[in-house]
């Protein structure tokens, strides 16, 4: 049986789906295809996007010069067709189909991904982009650790903390909230912000520290969620050095 089982997204979902035209020459039709295939889906009252698609074929065209037209069935449609045929070759084609949808069934589904192998994956993922986008991999790796707590709930500060490439961060890599830069220059939170603000870097704006155009380039913006509340906000994170610069500390 020459009819090619392959797949495609409908209603976003993965499914079976066999090309019409292989269907056609299988069952030996001797009407042209383009009447034929829509002839068949008016007489199943077949629905596009649910019970077939449609898939444009690049650089190709019809013999009318039309982009040409691919019809995909559902192997539950491809059967409807098969049996409207009331043939012999009609009868092995449905059976054909059957065959199909058995060995799918038998096929073992992948299991979903653990939360642990998911966390995993996403920490590489922050590992890669620190690679496309040139920062260093310490800052990643800080990134993601946070990332993996508020999406899995796995805690990797321990393995983040042994890692060799917090080794490597540099004073100008570090960045820091105003409540652990207050513990570094013998601060409280509220000093330091005070200070930032008097220092030009930061304004206060409906409750929430906002950088000024003098701070672009030493702070970043770090999101937080509440996993009791499902509140949500960022807070300021600053270059150490740069603070400890412009603060004189």
């Amino acid at each position: 049986m020459q009819i090619t089982i392959s797949t495609q997204n409908i209603a976003g979902e993965v499914i079976q789906t066999a090309n019409g035209r292989d269907i056609y020459r299988e069952l030996c039709v001797k009407k042209d295809y383009s009447s034929w295939v829509k002839a068949q889906i008016e007489r199943a009252d077949l629905v596009e996007n649910t019970d077939y698609v449609k898939v444009a074929q690049k650089g190709e065209l019809s013999a009318t010069g039309q982009t040409s037209i691919e019809y995909h069935f559902t192997v539950e449609s491809g059967k409807h067709i098969a049996m409207m045929s009331a043939t012999a070759k009609g009868k092995a084609v449905r059976n054909y189909f059957l065959e199909c949808e058995k060995q799918a069934k038998q096929q073992p589904k992948a299991l979903p991904p653990t939360p642990m192998q998911s966390a995993i994956s996403d920490m590489q993922a922050w590992k890669d982009a620190a690679a496309i986008f040139r920062v260093p991999e310490s800052l990643a790796l800080v990134e993601g650790v946070k990332h993996v707590a508020i999406s899995y709930s796995i805690d990797f500060q321990p393995l983040l903390l042994a890692s060799p490439a917090m080794n490597d961060i540099q004073d100008k890599d570090v960045m820091l909230e105003p409540t652990e830069i207050g513990g570094v220059l013998g601060l409280s939170a509220r000093q330091t912000n005070a200070m930032l603000c008097a220092a030009g870097l930061q304004v206060k704006t409906g409750g929430q520290w906002v950088p000024t155009e003098s701070a672009k380039g030493y702070y970043s913006k770090h999101m937080w969620l509440s996993p009791t509340s499902g509140k949500s906000g960022y807070n300021l994170k600053w270059n150490l050095d740069f603070v400890r610069k412009t603060l004189g500390k």
